[in-house]
């Protein structure tokens, strides 16, 4: 996902890694939220952008009010989720579905005007709630200016991100499909605009993934 706004008179993003000798480059794994928190420290740096993290993490527990840290008795911080209900408790008891996307939050955050690669987006994820992450995300990488790359096997993730008429009517998106080419031992690549994407889901229920 290509993410700002064409028209600010601003170096594109694109533009800027060609003149750059180097560009901040960020990896997610699909594990990475089970064995690595590091990225939570991201959001606290910034008020407002913890308020957007708290909001998209009402859509699994409605109850979540902060995110903080908190000294344990050896002093050491520890990751807290305060909740209305049950108090302040540590990120380790919640499910692996706020774990990811306050993997994914700080992973925008802490690539601040560079690149994000997240593979198996949909890790952890349920299809109901992608609608709710995929417009946070699109927030998020705007507000830090960060290029996404995102590997998906869910067909769902597409439509989804296709339901995103800001990105899709501005070009901020593209698809790109790899096969591999057993054969002459290479791999083929195909790259679809959002635009085109969602006219052939639309007309002829075209699976990009194919």
């Amino acid at each position: 996902i290509i993410v700002g706004d064409n028209n600010s008179g601003k170096t594109s993003l694109l533009e800027a890694i060609s003149t750059m000798d180097s560009m901040s480059i960020y990896y997610i794994s699909p594990i990475d939220y089970a064995t690595d928190n590091n990225f939570f420290n991201e959001i606290l740096r910034n008020d407002k952008y913890k308020e957007m993290c708290i909001e998209v993490l009402k859509v699994f527990d409605e109850n979540i009010t902060d995110l903080l840290l908190i000294p344990d008795e050896d002093d050491n911080p520890v990751q807290m989720i305060r909740n209305s209900k049950m108090g302040n408790m540590s990120l380790s008891t919640y499910g692996d579905g706020i774990k990811r996307i306050i993997n994914i939050a700080g992973g925008i955050a802490k690539a601040h005007d560079g690149i994000l690669l997240i593979d198996e987006f949909e890790t952890a994820i349920h299809v109901k709630n992608f609608d709710d992450i995929f417009m946070f995300m699109t927030k998020a990488c705007k507000q830090f200016n960060v290029q996404l790359f995102l590997t998906t096997h869910s067909i769902e993730a597409v439509d989804s991100l296709l339901n995103i008429d800001y990105i899709v009517d501005n070009d901020y998106i593209s698809f790109i499909t790899l096969r591999k080419d057993f054969e002459n031992n290479k791999t083929l690549s195909r790259t679809l605009s959002g635009k085109e994407v969602k006219d052939n889901r639309e007309k002829f229920d075209f699976d990009v993934r194919i």
